[in-house]
């Protein structure tokens, strides 16, 4: 059984600034996804999305294992909404998955990705979601469509901001990225794209109302500083 003190809070990414730069400055050599379904089933379950073979790779849900100069491994997975990147504190032998290649695949991965082999990561980004923010957003869609009155939607605003006044903003890990020699920057990331999925991505990908924030390893600083929660009326 999961202890979540002991197996999954130290694995947060906020709480691995020690270890992630440890790929600064050392080529990226292989990136492995290991998946529990096939292909088939990836392209039936995304009709409505029009997914593409090429799409497999990024886009399906998996554990990423990206490999380094001087054998450094980085894996990281999916965990939970409470903490939706987390790093796989072994290297992932993929013995219930399918394991894939970047360097050994065809016409599962995009040209642009596989070019990112062989290039040195110059930085190592956390980057960060506010599911307070998320949670704001679905009360607009929904008063939107009607589902609730203007009475009803300002009685559920005003229970979110006297919750997050209460508890704190709910923020989560929710990527991380390598900036690389190119100029190409992939993410690992759940919630930063399409929901809780996990994707293998370009930062320029995501949807940046999403983000919350960034924070660079190598520069020690925020590239993009957490975003304050708008109270209504303030």
């Amino acid at each position: 059984m999961t202890d979540y003190r002991k197996d999954i809070e130290p694995n947060k990414l906020s709480n691995q600034k020690d270890f992630l730069p440890t790929a600064i400055g050392r080529k990226i050599l292989e990136i492995e996804r290991f998946f529990a379904t096939p292909i088939e089933s990836f392209l039936e379950q995304g009709k409505k999305k029009n997914y593409q073979e090429s799409d497999y790779f990024s886009l399906h849900l998996g554990i990423s294992q990206f490999g380094f100069e001087e054998g450094l491994v980085h894996t990281f997975r999916y965990y939970s909404a409470n903490a939706p990147i987390i790093r796989f504190p072994e290297i992932y032998d993929g013995s219930y998955h399918d394991k894939y290649q970047l360097s050994q695949i065809k016409n599962l991965a995009s040209e642009r990705l596989k070019n990112c082999l062989g290039k040195v990561c110059e930085d190592v980004r956390i980057w960060t979601y506010s599911q307070s923010e998320f949670s704001r957003r679905n009360l607009e869609r929904e008063k939107e469509r009607g589902y609730f009155t203007p009475e009803e939607f300002e009685q559920e605003i005003q229970a979110l901001e006297e919750e997050i006044e209460r508890r704190g903003e709910w923020i989560t890990d929710s990527g991380i990225s390598y900036l690389l020699s190119h100029g190409e920057e992939i993410i690992y990331c759940s919630n930063l794209y399409d929901g809780e999925c996990d994707r293998l991505l370009f930062v320029q990908d995501l949807h940046q109302e999403y983000v919350h924030s960034c924070f660079s390893l190598g520069q020690d600083k925020y590239i993009i500083p957490p975003k304050k929660f708008k109270f209504s009326g303030k």
